[in-house]
């Protein structure tokens, strides 16, 4: 009977040796979807990073664009204004000659 009792004992040794490669391999596919989770994430966040890269550069350039557009409607505005004087002294010199400043 000893030797039925080796057997029964190699096979509920072996049950449990099977039993625990089955729990170390149900929380190693678990280990694998949170780490390829978590891959997905990295690279999701490298393509987020690299799109407000891209984004700051952009903004960057339409600041300039934006600064070039405003010194161009200072000077159009300026421009506008010098030339209305001058039609408002050339209209009035030869309407109302005597009322007009120079």
């Amino acid at each position: 009977m000893s030797n039925t009792d080796g057997d029964f004992d190699d096979i509920l040794y072996g049950a449990s040796l099977h039993f625990k490669n089955e729990k170390s391999l149900s929380e190693l596919q678990v280990e694998l979807a949170t780490n390829k989770d978590r891959l997905r994430n990295s690279e999701q966040c490298g393509e987020l990073l690299r799109r407000l890269h891209l984004l700051e550069q952009e903004n960057r350039i339409l600041k300039e664009e934006n600064t070039v557009l405003q010194c161009n409607i200072s000077s159009l505005y300026r421009t506008a204004i010098t030339e209305t004087r001058k039609l408002h002294a050339k209209f009035c010199s030869s309407k109302f000659p005597s009322r007009c400043k120079r």
